[in-house]
């Protein structure tokens, strides 16, 4: 498809999108489009002055991609936003890089840039089974200090939602400094050395079986082993760890700093979901002292997502085969932490099964409905 066809249906999608999942259209698209590879990308923006604005000048300003939507965080940047629907799972989307994930879904972007304090990247990327990134420890922040609703101090990390694997991991390096580029070459090179000595590359935490239970009853592990079972790599190691109850934030913050700050592992790796679809994962509806909001708020399916951000790692997601659900990677602060996630991000993919149904209709978009013209 040639850049003005995908640029016009996707200025269509937004405007019969707007006031819901878009806030704004950029109204110089046309005379941008222009100065623009002929593969261009189209991406959006989380609706916050918290994304400094050098970082989205980077890559507007970077040929490959095109500045189209300013899209809608939910209210008060809370983690459900009950003003839109997830268009796979019916229910509220989730927060708050809600409109972000929905205008990749709904074919208006290729991918979004957004901010994450406690999952509000990582969790609606997995809510639409889109992939993400949030770069943390690679000090891709707000430079905003805030305090959660359950009280813990942080800064909000700058993050991205693609519907790709590839898309993501272009995006991200080039939201970079040039100086951890450069680091980043060097821990490659590094890295590269040490495979060639055979040596054990990364190792990977991940959580022992009857463990950790998802909402749908599924143990954790089960799925983790479906993947990581036909992963032929001998450069990665994976250790099993005896973890806490990491639904809970505190809990799961605090097992990220035990198992990097005693070098136990180089990488965590969880499944987590389905997001939102059992329960909704609310803090301000559960810190009501009756039933039905302990009922309503369990469940949610979020576990590190709402902690890794917070820790100060470099984190991503990778859709798996249910709905609502993924693959969940911390990698420890620094350029080597988001080396070591990104590879193990691509062996995964590699290995998971794609919903031919979900890449024809929301990734591939194979079907345009034209409007009607009067």
């Amino acid at each position: 498809m040639d850049k003005n066809t995908k640029v016009y249906r996707s200025k269509i999608l937004a405007e019969q999108n707007l006031y819901k999942s878009v806030i704004s259209i950029n109204n110089s698209l046309d005379k941008e489009m222009k100065e623009k590879s002929e593969n261009l990308l189209t991406f959006g923006v989380k609706n916050t002055v918290d994304i400094p604005i050098e970082s989205v000048d980077k890559i507007r300003n970077n040929s490959k991609y095109l500045l189209l939507t300013i899209d809608k965080m939910s209210h008060l940047g809370r983690s459900i936003d009950t003003d839109l629907i997830n268009p796979l799972t019916y229910r509220c989307m989730t927060g708050s890089s809600s409109g972000t994930a929905i205008n990749i879904i709904k074919g208006i972007n290729d991918f979004g840039i957004g901010t994450d304090g406690g999952g509000s990247v990582l969790a609606p990327a997995l809510s639409t089974n889109l992939y993400s990134f949030i770069g943390s420890g690679v000090n891709l922040t707000t430079k905003k200090e805030s305090l959660s609703t359950d009280s813990i101090a942080f800064s909000g990390g700058i993050g991205v939602i693609s519907k790709n694997l590839s898309i993501l991991k272009e995006v991200a390096y080039d939201l970079l400094d040039e100086k951890i580029l450069k680091y980043i070459a060097q821990v490659k090179e590094k890295l590269k050395f040490n495979k060639d000595e055979n040596s054990s590359l990364i190792r990977v935490a991940i959580p022992k079986t009857n463990l950790l239970k998802l909402p749908d009853g599924t143990d954790m592990r089960q799925e983790i082993d479906k993947a990581i079972n036909l992963i032929d790599n001998k450069g990665i190691k994976f250790i099993e760890y005896d973890f806490d109850n990491i639904y809970e934030r505190n809990i799961g913050i605090k097992e990220i700093k035990n198992i990097f700050e005693n070098n136990l592992a180089d990488v965590i790796l969880t499944f987590e979901g389905p997001i939102d679809v059992y329960g909704y994962d609310e803090t301000i509806q559960r810190s009501f002292k009756g039933k039905a909001e302990k009922e309503i708020t369990s469940n949610g399916g979020k576990a590190l997502v709402k902690a890794i951000n917070m820790c100060k790692c470099t984190g991503i997601t990778i859709p798996g085969e249910k709905l609502a659900s993924g693959f969940v990677i911390c990698g420890k602060q620094g350029e080597e932490g988001m080396v070591n996630a990104f590879s193990l991000a691509e062996e995964l993919d590699s290995v998971i099964d794609k919903n031919e149904i979900f890449q024809r209709y929301f990734i591939r978009r194979e079907k345009f409905v034209e409007p009607i013209k009067l």
